[in-house]
């Protein structure tokens, strides 16, 4: 599931829209619900009511963007003002990897072999993240080093010709 990490907030697709009236739910969600697409008033009915139970906390809202429909969930506090056991975990990751494996912790019907392969592809964005890290790296302690500091955006420019400053 596509997310946002937004301090204890959390954002991501739970559907696209895949033709008039009809929804093809996100991976996440269709496992949960057990079903591959819905109505845009079974949605509304029967899963909507059930985000909050999915994602361990409030649903905030649904919203449409770019025939994605996007869900936001508040989780990291409990109605008691503590954090709850999944905004704690979340809390150690970037973007879902956290809210992914909070879920798959608290959901004894996950299969283990499901866990397992997306963690594996949680792992893999990671290995992915550092890698580009550590190139931008190579490329800055192999950079040439210039002599002067001065930069071009600070010289004077010419004055504008009468055609420019008329636009």
């Amino acid at each position: 599931m596509h997310a946002l990490r937004e301090g204890a907030r959390f954002r991501g697709a739970c559907a696209d829209e895949a033709g008039e009236n009809v929804l093809v739910l996100a991976p996440v969600v269709r496992r949960f619900f057990k079903v591959p697409q819905v109505t845009s008033e079974e949605f509304h009915a029967n899963i909507r009511p059930r985000l909050s139970e999915l994602s361990g906390g409030t649903l905030a809202d649904l919203e449409y963007r770019s025939r994605q429909l996007i869900a936001r969930v508040h989780f990291a506090i409990s109605e008691g003002g503590t954090p709850t056991r999944r905004g704690i975990l979340f809390s150690f990751f970037q973007q879902g990897g956290g809210l992914a494996i909070g879920a798959a912790l608290e959901d004894e019907r996950y299969p283990i072999d499901d866990l397992i392969f997306d963690l594996s592809n949680l792992r893999a964005i990671i290995e992915h993240g550092l890698i580009e890290w550590r190139s931008l790296l190579r490329h800055l302690v192999w950079a040439p080093s210039y002599e002067s500091t001065d930069s071009p955006a600070l010289a004077d420019l010419p004055p504008l010709t009468a055609a420019q400053q008329r636009r």
